[in-house]
């Protein structure tokens, strides 16, 4: 029997976002009140392509880089090893959290990383996360990942530790050698250790990144 798992978080006004974007706001462009069309509602969205669940394209950290719409369906549908490794708040992401996870990482396999802060995406502890260290992310580049996925706000230091001058390596680790990367993903209630994942990106013509929904599915 298939069960399918819903990894995103939802989008609303007051959703948590980086405080060098704007909020995500929802507002009516017609209601069924006022509209002279059919009595019709539709709903205006205004948001940053970085807020929620999120795909960073290349394009994010790389001058030229490839944009979303230019990311092959097949690579958005795989394999994906779930690394559950609860984390305190401001902790690594280590290798030997994969290692302990015991399932091999294949080339081409999403990995998502579960550290336990996906429940607090409305608290304010929640950007308090734990962050992928560097040697991590080469690891990943050496096995292969496709995608990699973190149920936090960034796979980065969080925004009160940067240093000045901060330059974000784990995203040009990563998207320069074209592995993708989802933030603010909701894995809590994922038990399984290997699924298959489905990414639902916006076909956005040059697009640095979008919003997604994010679909698990397993076979019992």
């Amino acid at each position: 029997m298939r069960k399918l798992y819903d990894l995103s978080q939802p989008f609303f006004s007051g959703m948590p976002h980086a405080p060098n974007i704007g909020p995500f706001t929802a507002t009516y462009a017609a209601t069924h009140d006022d509209s002279k069309d059919g009595r019709l509602q539709v709903m205006e969205y205004r948001f940053a392509s970085h807020t929620g669940t999120h795909l960073d394209a290349p394009r994010h950290v790389v001058d030229g880089g490839k944009t979303i719409d230019q990311i092959p369906l097949e690579r958005l549908k795989r394999r994906c090893v779930l690394v559950h490794c609860p984390k305190e708040p401001f902790g690594e992401i280590t290798i030997a959290d994969v290692e302990a996870n015991g399932v091999e990482i294949h080339p081409g396999d999403f990995v998502f990383f579960d550290t336990g802060f996906g429940p607090k995406f409305l608290e304010e502890s929640y950007v308090n996360n734990a962050s992928i260290t560097e040697d991590l992310a080469w690891y990943l580049v050496e096995k292969g990942a496709s995608i990699v996925g973190v149920d936090s706000n960034t796979i980065e230091l969080t925004y009160c530790l940067r240093p000045e001058g901060f330059n974000f390596p784990i995203h040009h680790i990563l998207l320069e050698r074209e592995i993708l990367v989802i933030e603010h993903l909701n894995l809590s209630h994922v038990p399984e250790k290997e699924l298959e994942v489905s990414v639902f990106a916006l076909n956005i013509l040059g697009a640095d990144g979008s919003p997604v929904r994010v679909v698990g599915e397993t076979y019992e």
